[in-house]
């Protein structure tokens, strides 16, 4: 058996002044998989990008500060832990997403998810392109909206500890919910926040929050 192995491949360590080594990949398969897993680990060592390309699995972990950039890669679910990084450089479609830890994920191609799950504070999610989800839900991350949302059943709920930054666009949608802990907010340097719903509920310590997102002294329209 193979539970008793220690499984790694870590990055190695930089002399002075130079980046250390990104993290090495662990593919492990059960006979019960279609596909396998697929482990990023860097020991807690930010390091050099790890990338991964056409390739199919079952489960992409990615962890210890790992820096991942993927391009065809085919999977069903996504895990980043340990503030861990990831960025999509091609379509992807796939389950589930986690996030803990003060890890990131960035898209910058169409991505279709099923369900944001969030973890732990510091985490963050981000569209470059087109986003694709049954409902969105923000609890215990950032979701930076800087492309296409296209939501199924037209519905946010920015829950506890979950923070939606409009970048651009504007939101337009059947159901606005921010529930306590929740906080919509846009990015610095944008003219306002344009927000069209048929319901908007607002819970007891729930905010819209645009405190210093005006226009920089040289920046906007008055400069």
């Amino acid at each position: 058996s193979s539970t008793f192995i220690t499984k790694q491949a870590f990055g190695g360590g930089a002399v002075s002044g130079a980046v250390n080594g990104g993290a090495g990949t662990v593919f492990l398969k059960q006979d019960s998989e279609s596909y396998g897993k697929l482990i990023i680990d860097n020991a807690a060592n930010s390091g050099a990008t790890t990338p991964i390309s056409n390739a199919t699995f079952d489960i992409i972990n990615i962890s210890g500060k790992a820096n991942v950039n993927s391009y065809n890669a085919t999977f069903t679910n996504l895990s980043l832990t340990g503030n861990s990084s990831a960025n999509f450089i091609s379509n992807v479609s796939f389950e589930y997403l986690f996030v803990n830890g003060g890890s990131s994920v960035i898209f910058n191609a169409t991505a279709t998810v099923t369900t944001i799950f969030g973890y732990g504070k510091n985490n963050s999610v981000k569209n470059n392109d087109r986003f694709n989800i049954p409902r969105l839900n923000v609890s215990n991350f950032t979701f930076y909206k800087n492309g296409i949302l296209n939501i199924s059943d037209n519905t946010i709920n920015i829950l506890d500890e979950g923070v939606l930054e409009i970048q651009s666009g504007a939101l337009n949608l059947s159901n606005l919910w921010i529930k306590s802990g929740g906080i919509l907010t846009h990015a610095a340097n944008l003219s306002g926040l344009n927000i069209t719903a048929y319901n908007i509920t607002i819970e007891y310590g729930g905010t819209i929050n645009l405190t210093s997102k005006g226009y920089a002294s040289t920046i906007g329209p008055g400069a």
